[in-house]
């Protein structure tokens, strides 16, 4: 039995990224035969007087959350998946 780590990822990325107010983090655990899958989503919260300067600024590297989550969580390429999208704020319902 694997052991899901859909908490302690959500946990890891969040504490990586706690400068940052601007951010909804979703961690979703896609269960396979053998092993998990997670996925790692960003909602990148733009407000509409923000420019396209700002915008681009505001992205996510995604390369270096990849080895640090694979340095600290011993996951391969293959387990593990990360994905942002730019958002407005008033686009979002709750």
């Amino acid at each position: 039995m694997v052991k899901d780590l859909t908490k302690p990822l959500y946990e890891f990325v969040k504490s990586v990224y706690s400068h940052r107010e601007d951010l909804t983090i979703q961690v979703v655990n896609t269960p396979k035969p053998r092993q998990p899958f997670y996925s790692i989503h960003f909602l990148i919260h733009i407000r509409p007087t923000d420019g396209l300067y700002t915008t681009i600024n505001k992205g996510i590297d995604r390369f270096f959350l990849k080895k640090e989550i694979q340095n600290y969580f011993n996951l391969g390429d293959y387990d593990f998946s990360i994905t942002y999208q730019n958002v407005y704020t008033q686009t979002i319902t709750k």
